[in-house]
């Protein structure tokens, strides 16, 4: 009497078997559809924007926590080397939310994620680019490389400085440096700027007072010797200016502008590009 031979399945039939319970684990788990492919223990996928499809790419995808793989530039990924069983998938992107899959892998299969976005607002950023107002006169590279060098004992003001002193004249500022003296004109309500009694060693030549060269931005507008009268110190307000710079004696002057003419002191005063909009 012979027995039945009962029917075993083939491995290739084992491994169907197995593809169609990832299949259907995946249906009721809520994920992706998946597709049997040929080989062993490699996970392929394809990344893609849920609302758009377009593929995204540099998705980091993680089986397990501990293999994983980045997506390449039209959202697809491989994995290999994944043992069959029960695994745990998350595919994440900056800008999208993550997708988090549990599902059992036997042969190698295909899946596709879809990823929602989920852009993050940013903190406000403000600029603020420099206008016409704020722009430094040409020469002013000079003032402050003599200022931080200050071989010449020049006495310095910034407009952070000039800022810092509050509300004052041009005159006023200048009684406080030492080497100053400031000559009123009554007849013309005119204020000038002397730096001593007389014209240092050229008293008997140009006897009297000892006015200072003036220069405004770089240009010489009054200088003793050549003619023509002191500024008048009033013409000059303090909201208006980006720097001072004052030398006493013609030796502290610095070359640039110094002459045999300059026989006093020096007064440097650096205009904003556009008048301020400050109260006078």
């Amino acid at each position: 009497m012979r027995l039945p031979i009962p029917n075993v399945p083939s491995q290739t039939a084992v491994r169907r078997i197995l593809a169609l319970a990832a299949v259907l684990a995946a249906s009721a788990a809520g994920a992706p559809p998946l597709r049997a492919q040929g080989g062993g223990g490699v996970l392929r996928g394809h990344v893609v924007d849920e609302v758009s499809g377009a593929p995204v790419p540099e998705a980091r995808v993680v089986v397990d926590d501990r293999a994983g793989a980045v997506a390449d530039g039209k959202g697809r990924f491989r994995i290999s080397g994944i043992g069959p069983g029960p695994h745990s998938i998350r595919v994440e992107r900056l800008g999208y939310g993550t997708a988090n899959l549990e599902m059992m892998l036997g042969d190698s299969i295909e899946l596709t994620v879809s990823l929602q976005t989920d852009a993050q607002p940013l903190p406000t950023v403000t600029v603020t680019a420099p206008g016409p107002r704020s722009q430094l006169p040409v020469g002013m590279r000079e003032f402050h490389l003599r200022r931080t060098q200050n071989a010449g004992g020049g006495r310095f003001y910034t407009r952070v400085e000039l800022d810092a002193i509050g509300r004052t004249t041009l005159v006023n500022l200048l009684r406080r440096m030492p080497g100053t003296r400031i000559l009123h004109a009554r007849t013309t309500m005119g204020d000038y700027l002397a730096t001593g009694e007389t014209d240092g060693p050229h008293t008997m030549l140009r006897p009297g007072p000892c006015y200072a060269q003036v220069v405004v931005n770089g240009v010489p507008v009054f200088t003793p010797g050549r003619g023509g009268d002191p500024p008048n110190l009033n013409d000059f307000d303090l909201n208006d200016l980006e720097g001072i710079e004052y030398y006493s004696q013609a030796s502290s002057t610095p070359s640039e502008f110094r002459s045999q003419d300059v026989t006093c002191g020096t007064l440097l005063l650096w205009m904003r590009a556009a008048p301020a909009d400050r109260p006078r």
